[in-house]
């Protein structure tokens, strides 16, 4: 018998990637204004642990580029395109 709390941290997790492109789409953006934007929805509020790793993911997989900005330390997240 499946466990209700793995679907709803697998649905959560397709949920918020997709939520993160949608977001990404908009606008370039930072990591912390992601994690921001998203503690606004209890739901989806998600911790650098867990964003992170998915924007490297999503990188890997093509889904979005870096760009460097005028901060060295400092990039934004934007659609690949």
């Amino acid at each position: 018998m499946p466990n209700i709390e793995d679907w709803k941290s697998q649905i959560k997790r397709g949920t918020l990637e997709y939520c993160i492109m949608l977001m990404m789409e908009q606008r370039p953006r930072y990591g912390y204004e992601i994690i921001s934007e998203l503690e606004k929805y209890p739901m989806l509020a998600a911790k650098e642990s867990t964003i992170y790793p998915l924007l490297r993911r999503l990188l890997k997989e093509g889904y979005h580029h870096f760009r460097r900005t005028a901060h060295a330390r400092r990039r934004s997240v934007d659609v690949q395109t």
